[in-house]
This record gives structure tokens, sequence and C-alpha cells, in this order.
């Protein structure tokens, strides 16, 4: 079940990557900006689907999904982390990066357009938890899209599947989740 919603979550990613960047009409050529989004899509895309077995460095790892999300992203203006792991499981942690990036799509679509806001990803192990936040600050309105609602609720349902608890709460122009794991699950003999 968990690996369904996280090929649905793909599915969902590369078809939002063609509509977003196919579309350009052939005599027009994109400006350095529309390029830079587009690479950084796909290299998160990449990061995101990529197979592989092993531990990664959760740092590394999770701030360069940061600064990804925050490149590929014309409504990010400022993305802040702080990443107090080691190393994880591979493919528990890009199942949690797929989490991430659901939030802050999330998150996106909640910004107005033309809007700005700004992104926080912390990460620590506390009391034999993982403990995940994503912050959002700038203009979000709490009722978001249908579609943004769907990847809300899968975002969701892959955090329970992975045996967490998924809190979220809003406070006028600031939305904030918290994501909460055994921190075992992300070693190779959990989940």
């Amino acid at each position: 079940m968990l690996e369904q919603f996280v090929i649905g979550a793909r599915c969902a990613r590369l078809r939002r990557l063609r509509e977003r960047f196919l579309p350009v009409a052939v005599d027009e050529s994109p400006d350095d900006e529309a390029l830079r989004r587009r690479r950084a899509a796909y290299l998160l895309e990449r990061s995101l689907g990529r197979r592989g077995r092993g531990r990664i460095d959760a740092p590394s790892y999770f701030n360069r999904l940061a600064t990804r999300l925050q490149l590929a992203s014309d409504k990010i203006g400022a993305m802040l982390t702080s990443v107090a792991l080691t190393s994880m499981d591979a493919a528990k942690a890009r199942t949690l990066a797929t989490v991430i990036a659901d939030l802050v799509y999330y998150a996106e679509q909640c910004a107005p357009a033309g809007g700005s806001i700004r992104v926080y990803l912390a990460m620590a192990l506390e009391g034999g938890l993982l403990i995940v936040g994503v912050g959002i600050d700038g203009e979000v309105s709490p009722v978001p899209t249908g579609l943004a609602s769907v990847v809300l609720l899968r975002a969701r349902s892959i955090v329970q599947l992975m045996h967490g608890e998924f809190q979220r709460g809003t406070d006028g122009a600031r939305a904030v989740f918290g994501l909460t794991f055994p921190a075992n699950i992300f070693d190779r003999t959990g989940l």
C-alpha cells in the first residue's frame, strides 16, 4: 500500500512537470530563470525517483532536496533547513522526501499567484523519535484547491503507513506540519 502512494505521488509530479514545462511554443525560447527552474525540477524528480539500497547521508540529501524544491519553485523566496541526523536507509529517506515534496507543493498551491513564501525544514532525533517539521510563512490560504487537498491527504497517508503521526496547524500567515516517527523505522530493519 505504501508503495502505491509513493508511485501515485511520482505520477502526479511527472504530470505536473509535463504540464508546466512542455507547453513552450516552438519559436519561444525560455529565459534563464525558466531553464533553471526546469533543470531543478527534473533533478528533484530524479533524486525522488531513484532506486537504491543502503544508507545515505541524510543532511546532504535533505539539504539538496530543499535546494531543488526552492530552485524549481516560482513561489519559494527562502528555504531554511536544519537536519540534525547522520544517515538513513536510502529507500525510506526517499519516501520521507516524497512527503516533504508533497507538503511543499501543498504550500505553494495555498499561496496566491505572484506571492512568495518561506519554507522551513527541520529534522532531528529526540527521545527515540524522528521529528520532522515543515513550516510555511507568507500569504497562504487555509483553504486550498482540490488538487492541493489530494496532495495533503496523500502525504498524511504515507506518514501513517510509515507508522508516523501527522499534525497540521495554521496561525494567520503561518502553516506548520509536524511529522513524528519511531526513529528505528529508518533503519534497514524497520518498517
